[in-house]
């Protein structure tokens, strides 16, 4: 599950409740890479929507440009599409993350020092 994705299909406008519940149970299945692939039928009893609600929902979402067919299929049978998320972002980039992890780990930039923590009795 990427937390990025779940974020952004939330706040995300389809139109149709039924596109959102779909679009939400996408970016819940996908992973890092954004790409999901469950079968309609998976999708259909995670939404409680029949099978040609959710077709008709896949559908709208690529309308509007917010999962694309990748082409690729998988499953045993080759038949389950992949589908990418379109317009996620990441909400720290991994080279602010390591900035603040490096920094963190610094003895000579620590937030409070020794002497403070004496005189606090922390």
């Amino acid at each position: 599950m990427s937390i990025d994705a779940m974020r952004w299909a939330k706040k995300v406008k389809t139109g149709k409740s039924s596109s959102k519940a779909i679009l939400t149970w996408l970016a819940d299945m996908c992973g890092a890479d954004l790409c999901a692939y469950p079968s309609v039928a998976a999708l259909a009893e995670a939404t409680e929507m029949d099978r040609k609600t959710v077709l008709a929902g896949l559908q709208h979402l690529q309308e509007i440009g917010l999962i694309v067919d990748t082409g690729e299929r998988r499953g045993r049978t080759k038949q389950i599409p992949v589908y990418r998320l379109v317009g996620v972002e990441e909400s720290i980039p991994d080279t602010e993350q390591a900035r603040n992890r490096d920094r963190l780990n610094d003895p000579k930039k620590r937030y409070c020092s020794e002497k403070w923590f004496r005189k606090r009795d922390c």
